[in-house]
């Protein structure tokens, strides 16, 4: 059984992260919304993203050693395994993606091209952004969060499904398609932790998929200017409201 401490504190720091962690950096180390341009704006939301993940990575790790969990488990495996991460990252990127992305509401629309890089800098920034989600998402959810579950209720795909609800629940922020399509990678990325023993491929796939589906899959090309693409949605939006009424 694990560590009962460590478990509640796990699982109250997960909610707090979600909840109260983000205002709380961005009030103390983000410039007042005044004194800050676009480009300003997202280089300090990069940096306080990327600090936010690395501390629930550092949690995580920390609980994990606690409860003696597996962190991060085998460093090889077989080629199917690899084939199989391709294809799935295929059809994320071709088909799932822009079928949510059609799906998703203008106010969501809006929140993510705001974020998105709108130049090479910040293009080789997203890079570290990217990963640095991708590792921390698969050590807070698909290694400990699902170790102290499958030592709770001592079955692998019960402990797979609970986890992978906590990591749908965490993306509500971009609408109730993306919790339903998140909860499916999550399990799909659990999966490729069993067959490959480790978290090595689902940091892989997490980290692809992050970097191209805002910058690629979302739009089908990449965002070169964040502002027009933008005034666009806004244009689409009063549009569609004269053409409803």
């Amino acid at each position: 059984m694990p560590n009962v401490a460590s478990y509640l504190f796990f699982i109250l720091f997960i909610v707090f992260s979600q909840y109260l962690l983000p205002g709380f950096v961005r009030k103390f180390f983000l410039p007042p919304p005044r004194e800050r341009s676009a480009v300003t704006a997202r280089g300090s939301l990069y940096s306080v993203t990327v600090l936010i993940v690395l501390l629930q990575a550092g949690i995580a790790i920390l609980v994990g050693l606690l409860n003696q969990l597996q962190i991060f488990g085998a460093k090889e495996f077989e080629l199917k395994t690899v084939l199989w991460a391709i294809g799935f990252l295929g059809l994320m990127v071709l088909f799932a993606d822009p079928l949510e992305w059609k799906y998703t509401s203008i106010q969501v629309k809006k929140r993510l091209i705001a974020f998105f890089p709108n130049n090479a800098q910040e293009r080789v920034i997203w890079i570290a952004v990217s990963f640095s989600i991708a590792l921390s998402e698969e050590i807070v959810y698909r290694a400990v969060l699902f170790g102290l579950f499958y030592r709770l209720l001592g079955t692998y795909w019960t402990a797979g499904i609970d986890s992978a609800a906590f990591f749908a629940f965490a993306h509500r922020s971009y609408g109730r398609i993306s919790v339903g399509s998140t909860f499916v990678v999550g399990l799909v990325l659990q999966w490729f932790v069993r067959i490959s023993g480790g978290l090595y491929i689902s940091i892989a796939v997490h980290f692809i998929h992050n970097y191209l589906a805002l910058i690629y899959a979302i739009r089908g090309e990449p965002v070169q200017n964040p502002d027009a693409a933008l005034a666009e949605i806004e244009i689409k939006s009063h549009v569609n409201h004269h053409a409803s009424k």
